[in-house]
């Protein structure tokens, strides 16, 4: 495979362009790869009160359903989100997994999972205090999703 980069001060916004003459594995990895870099720095519209607030989808940590209400975590705080958890699953990039019944996870905020003796756990979250719940269901999922990510 050969790539090339090209600087072109003409351009308003920067444009990648792949040209490719079969399907593969590593054109399908770029394009995924490409899609969640953009989804994760769009931002979702969230509410607490009467405010409004525009986060990056990056910098939210997980999204857990109370009392019919979908709550979006940031490290420090909680925002309410329009949408159904089952809408989040189609919009957000791929480190966001679900990890319960209730829950969605930022795969990329994760610092450490525990496991029960009944298979289900707990997810504790990169520079906070906050905790959930993974099911013994989601547990296997969330651990090939980690062990994924890039380490050495």
């Amino acid at each position: 495979m050969k790539y090339t980069f090209k600087y072109n001060d003409n351009l308003d916004v920067d444009e990648i362009i792949i040209e490719h003459n079969a399907d593969s594995s590593i054109i399908e990895n770029i394009h995924q790869y490409l899609n969640d870099h953009q989804k994760s720095y769009a931002t979702l519209k969230l509410l607490k009160g009467d405010e409004q607030y525009y986060l990056k989808v990056s910098d939210i940590l997980f999204f857990e359903t109370e009392s019919a209400v979908v709550y979006a975590h940031t490290k420090s705080d909680a925002y309410e989100c329009e949408y159904r958890l089952y809408e989040l699953e189609e919009k957000l990039p791929s480190e966001f997994i679900r990890v319960s019944k209730s829950s969605i996870c930022n795969t990329k905020a994760v610092l450490a999972i525990s496991r029960f003796l009944n298979a289900s756990g707990t997810i504790r979250f990169i520079n906070s205090h906050k905790e959930i719940y993974v099911s013994r269901k989601f547990y296997n999922d969330l651990k090939i999703s980690l062990e994924k990510r890039n380490t050495l």
